[in-house]
């Protein structure tokens, strides 16, 4: 079975260990909803899992690789056995694609985008990108998400200046996707 083919919907309440985009682990119970592959990084192989999650009150999106342990129904599995045991999905770690962890350098994003910053930050590492708060002397790309709040940006001004007084490369929303898709 291909990766891209993967794919289940349903309805599951399970607590997942979880390290999240600054390497914090956080145990979070989850009204699970759906997993599939992510659909900016079919190069990497990487899945999504999506559902509500009690802790932040919304509906979030989990990327499988920071998924270090699941419990459900009282029993704690990995989450290769959860694919296969819980949603039918044969996840086979040997046909993953291995790749140098972030690859295409760090990025630091600003702004509010159209799609929930979770699933931007998601997208983003899962194309080989280190995301980082603040702008380090490794900053490759400063991502602008240029919706406004009212009649303000939500953007920093700040960053965009001191990006481009480093020569970093400014992109707006529409060319990080332009990018997320080019590697996919």
């Amino acid at each position: 079975m291909l990766l891209k083919d993967m794919y289940w919907d349903g309805s599951q309440i399970i607590d997942i260990e979880y390290k999240d985009t600054d390497g914090n682990i956080t145990t979070r119970t989850v009204r699970l909803e759906s997993v599939s592959p992510n659909p900016f990084s079919q190069h990497n192989n990487s899945l999504i899992f999506y559902g509500f999650c009690f802790m932040r009150n919304e509906y979030r999106t989990f990327k499988y690789s920071n998924i270090l342990s699941i419990k459900v129904d009282g029993n704690i599995v990995n989450p290769v056995e959860f694919l296969s045991n819980y949603c039918g999905i044969k996840y086979d770690t040997r046909t993953l694609e291995s790749k140098q962890k972030f690859p295409n350098g760090v990025m630091c994003i600003t702004g509010t985008f159209s799609i929930p910053r979770a699933e931007i930050e998601a997208y983003i590492e899962s194309c080989g990108f280190d995301i980082q708060q603040q702008i380090g002397a490794n900053t490759k790309w400063l991502a602008v998400g240029e919706k406004l709040k009212g009649d303000k940006p939500t953007y920093s001004v700040s960053k965009i200046e001191t990006a481009a007084k480093r020569g970093i490369k400014i992109i707006r929303e529409s060319e990080l996707m332009d990018l997320i898709e080019s590697n996919k």
